[in-house]
């Protein structure tokens, strides 16, 4: 189990304090004061309920194996074989947008925003991140990162990955970088040769990792059956459908935002497409997350409502979508404005 270690302590300082990083920075006082204003607003919706969160890792599972018996309910029915396939399509896509719930549960352990306890989150991630190949620890390391130095070219990852993509380019070629990149197959290979293989390759979770993907495939192969509906029910939707949403919706929190500012630096992707296949789980409230990233997912819709009442500048700043093609329409209408370049980059 993961102990409290220097770094561990940095990455709460930053999560509970991280404004005075910046407080040398020449931002305008009235901005300065909102931001604070704005911080300690959000700072009263902090509430973890581990309920609420078991409750929505059972939910993924109950749609995920509700869709897989429509499905073959289907195949068993007397009709046609394209009705039949629609079926199975669409049983694929929810699959798919529930195995992105999951990662999006990653996303809030990594604040440890899941349970009331940081332990509970390294001793349940077998519900919620070895089924889809993600290890707490190593996501957590990376991803506060990514708070820490937000809008950053040379040390945020994220962002750093958007220039090795070329997404930094995404309104000269929204096309290509929208549609026909992504369904390439060079995200697949991407996700394949740097996630997939960290999974693996990391030291961290083990023994637990390989214990509970060698009991799988075990019951997986003993179980007449199972083998056939792990293909078409976890297979096709985990390795062919999830890159592409995971793709789009990455794409979707900070490409054409100003990334340089205290506000405005992440899209609010709301509406039933973002909450149901790109952003489950209130993962959509991107603006509010980076205001503060210890707001819990099932309080988040609440701290947004609270903000735009109640706080000018992030009701003034933060850019909302309630559509899939608004969002695409946002992100090929600007550029992503970031911090100064590193000389790196030059």
């Amino acid at each position: 189990m993961l102990q409290t270690t220097e770094v561990e302590q940095s990455v709460k300082t930053f999560e509970l304090g991280w404004l005075k990083s910046d407080a040398q920075k020449p931002l305008a006082r009235s901005e300065n004061e909102q931001f604070r204003q704005a911080f300690k607003l959000a700072n009263d919706f902090r509430l973890r309920e581990s309920e609420k969160s078991l409750l929505a890792i059972a939910s993924n599972y109950i749609v995920i194996g509700s869709c897989v018996l429509l499905s073959e309910k289907a195949w068993s029915a007397q009709c046609s074989d394209t009705i039949k396939a629609a079926i199975y399509g669409i049983a694929c896509l929810f699959i798919s947008s529930r195995m992105r719930a999951f990662e999006n549960l990653v996303h809030e352990a990594s604040h440890f925003n899941l349970f009331k306890t940081p332990s509970m989150h390294y001793h349940l991630q077998f519900l919620y991140a070895f089924p889809i190949f993600r290890v707490l620890e190593d996501y957590r390391r990376s991803h506060i990162i990514h708070h820490q130095y937000l809008g950053d070219p040379a040390k945020d990852p994220d962002l750093v990955r958007i220039f090795e993509l070329g997404l930094d380019n995404v309104s000269d070629k929204p096309f290509y970088y929208l549609f026909a990149l992504p369904f390439s197959g060079y995200i697949h290979w991407e996700y394949l040769s740097t996630t997939f293989a960290d999974f693996w390759s990391s030291r961290s979770a083990y023994p637990s990792k390989a214990v509970f993907w060698a009991t799988a495939i075990t019951s997986i192969y003993l179980v007449p059956g199972l083998p056939r509906l792990a293909s078409l029910y976890y297979v096709v939707p985990f390795f062919l459908i999830l890159p592409i949403i995971r793709y789009w919706a990455e794409a979707s929190e900070h490409l054409g935002m100003d990334m340089t500012g205290k506000f405005g630096n992440s899209r609010s992707n709301l509406g039933f497409v973002h909450t149901w296949f790109m952003h489950p789980h209130n993962d959509g409230y991107h603006a509010v997350h980076h205001l503060h990233a210890q707001v819990p997912f099932h309080q988040l819709p609440k701290a947004h409502e609270a903000l735009m009442a109640e706080n000018e500048a992030f009701r003034a700043k933060t850019i909302i979508s309630t559509g899939f093609a608004e969002t695409f329409q946002q992100i090929a209408s600007k550029r992503i404005s970031v911090k100064s370049i590193s000389k790196a980059f030059q």
